[in-house]
């Protein structure tokens, strides 16, 4: 993600947040199938701000997404260059293990649940392992999403350097020639002597 600074982090930002919610969201699911109990312990440890937050990270996703296409229509063409995957996914795995911890973190503290729940159900060990996953396929899903935006720019460019094809200039007759066919248009041919 080539570009100024700012815009560089808010695509990574909106990408590592949907992949925090998604990860979050599939390692309960997987480490507690039972749907009751599941709710139970969401309950009381603090995740009822679930739907708010997913609301939050989809406004931050768009306008990760609407910058990654600002900051590739605004830089100069020769210094468009797309990111690795795999290099993209090196920032997103240590920025989502880290927000997953203090997110889970953050939740047993608020509800006053003890953070050694984290370890019942192997949660912690199955989110931290769905982190790693939804990161790379996050990381996977932005180098393509940038490579279509950086396709799109390009043709983009490319029709707007394209200089259009010059209409043909029509000779018009002088006014004179104009006047004179339109008079003449209308007369009934060559005049003679007057009938008697």
């Amino acid at each position: 993600m080539t570009g100024r600074p700012a815009f560089r982090w808010s695509p990574l930002a909106g990408i590592a947040g949907i992949g925090v919610m998604v990860g979050h969201w599939l390692s309960y699911d997987v480490a507690i199938p039972g749907a009751g109990l599941r709710s139970e312990i969401l309950a009381a440890t603090g995740h009822s701000w679930w739907e708010f937050g997913v609301k939050v990270l989809a406004l931050l996703a768009v306008v990760g997404f609407g910058a990654l296409v600002a900051s590739r229509m605004a830089s100069r063409p020769d210094a468009v260059g797309v990111e690795r995957w795999s290099f993209v996914a090196t920032r997103l795995i240590p920025l989502q293990l880290v927000a997953f911890l203090g997110m889970e973190g953050a939740e047993r503290i608020a509800a006053g649940a003890p953070l050694s729940g984290l370890l019942d159900h192997h949660v912690l060990l199955i989110g931290l392992a769905f982190q790693v996953i939804t990161a790379v396929a996050g990381a996977i899903l932005l180098t393509c999403f940038d490579r279509a935006v950086v396709r799109v720019v390009a043709a983009i460019r490319r029709r707007r350097t394209i200089a259009p094809a010059r209409p043909r200039s029509i000779a018009l007759p002088s006014p004179v020639l104009l006047l004179r066919s339109t008079l003449l248009a209308g007369a009934p041919g060559l005049r003679g002597p007057p009938r008697s």
